[in-house]
């Protein structure tokens, strides 16, 4: 699988032959950004506890459940509707290759995707947002269709959005963006160059991107460590992830001194929290890999997960509409 997000070049395929999904998402999303709630809820992750690698979600009143349970596979890397009703991820399920899936928050519904079934999804489902992440100062991420293409957008506490990446109709991929620790970058996935997903970042203002990796095979999921020193990165050089494998690299920040990961400790991959008060963040300091959590002024610091290795934290998305009718009823 060379690709995370087979369910986007489905959507780009049908937009292509038969303008449906691309009709309904200008008439009706294009240029609207969807407000999320100032409130914390659950958080989901990749993680082996239960043997393969699952889609693991800690909800909000501290309950662990596994979504993927189900799955004889192994599924990675977590991404939120902006609805917050679904999660999109990458599955081995009954594939050669690592392909599409879907589950609810809750954990029902889990399912993989043939490319027609992963473009109905979206278009009939109208998520055309995903993936939201906030930085420390109030600006949010995300991941968007638009142009035909999947781009990156940002968009500060007040002021307009402010489209990241743009090439053309049809255009090359990217996603996958996470903030640098000092909230003025964008480090992202894209295929731009060729057919491989190589890591770039941009500055969170726009301008042209700085391409930080250059492989012959596709590596993903770029993190910066706490202190903006070094990027972790996961290698899929000879589709390894579908064994279960997942090998970790680390480089500096530049771009340079590539190393696998060995015995070196990494701390980072925050993500803050939708009220800006807590970071999630990952590190292998105890020996395996754990999911932590600390107040934004870095106090209060807590390892929330206990069992196997556990990576790549997101937020769970609540929006806002919700909590209003929740805080609404009697």
């Amino acid at each position: 699988m060379k690709r995370r997000f087979l369910l986007i070049i489905g959507v780009i395929l049908l937009i292509i032959i038969g303008g449906g999904a691309f009709l309904v998402y200008n008439l009706f999303f294009k240029g609207n950004t969807v407000e999320l709630a100032r409130l914390n809820g659950g958080i989901a992750y990749t993680s082996d506890m239960n043997g393969t690698w699952d889609v693991v979600v800690l909800t909000a009143d501290g309950a662990f459940k596994n979504l993927t349970a189900e799955s004889s596979g192994h599924e990675y890397f977590p991404s939120y509707a902006f609805d917050g009703k679904m999660i999109n991820m990458l599955s081995s399920e009954g594939v050669t290759e690592m392909g599409p899936a879907q589950v609810q928050p809750d954990g029902t519904g889990f399912k993989t995707l043939t490319i027609v079934s992963a473009i109905m999804s979206v278009a009939q489902e109208q998520r055309f947002q995903w993936d939201p992440g906030y930085s420390r100062d109030g600006w949010q991420l995300w991941a968007e269709i638009s142009s035909l293409n999947l781009d990156l957008f940002v968009q500060p506490p007040t002021g307009d959005k402010i489209r990241l990446t743009e090439d053309g109709v049809n255009g090359p991929r990217d996603w996958f963006g996470t903030w640098s620790p000092d909230d003025q970058f964008v480090l992202y996935n894209s295929n731009r160059v060729d057919d491989n997903e190589n890591l770039y970042r941009v500055s969170r203002t726009g301008g042209t991107p700085e391409r930080l990796t250059n492989y012959d095979y596709s590596v993903f999921h770029g993190a910066y460590s706490l202190d903006g020193e070094t990027i972790l990165f996961v290698s899929n050089e000879a589709e390894i992830l579908i064994t279960g494998e997942m090998p970790l690299f680390l480089m500096d920040a530049d771009g340079g001194n590539v190393r696998p990961i060995g015995d070196e400790k990494f701390i980072g991959d925050a993500q803050v929290s939708p009220d800006g008060s807590q970071v999630v963040y990952m590190s292998n300091e105890s020996g395996e890999w754990h999911i932590y959590l600390m107040d934004k002024n870095g106090d209060n610091k807590r390892q929330l997960t206990e069992t196997g290795n556990n990576l790549f934290p997101v937020w769970e998305t609540i929006p806002a509409d919700s909590i209003t009718e929740a805080t609404a009823t009697p």
